[in-house]
């Protein structure tokens, strides 16, 4: 599987990877809670679809990181979509960026409930 888009991405939410993951799983999306040594509170939410990927890890108190990745051209950017979508109705300030392989931008998803 080559990339062939990535996302970077922060949200500002307070709650625990858990309540996270389940905010995004009531508003639809495919999100799941995994656990890594590798992250921070030992677990992350997982996004996954047919051609893409997205994680979104606990970085501090009041902020999640998101990385992913897509192998099939749009399917990143419509995850993302939906992901924003989800967010934004649960008030949840984010930038999501989604670039090529050549580190153009291509997409971004901004929601800040205070503007």
């Amino acid at each position: 599987m080559e990339t062939n888009e990535y996302l970077c991405g922060v949200a500002a939410h307070p709650s625990s990877p858990a309540h996270f993951s389940d905010v995004m799983a009531i508003s639809g999306l495919p999100a799941s809670l995994r656990e890594s040594s590798h992250y921070r509170e030992g677990e992350y939410v997982s996004l996954k679809v047919d051609g893409a990927r997205i994680s979104a890890e606990k970085v501090n108190d009041h902020e999640y990181l998101f990385r992913g990745e897509g192998w099939v051209v749009g399917e990143l950017r419509a995850l993302c979509e939906a992901l924003s979508r989800a967010l934004g109705e649960n008030s949840i300030s984010h930038k999501l960026e989604v670039y090529d392989q050549d580190d153009q931008l291509l997409q971004e998803f901004v929601f800040d409930p205070t503007a």
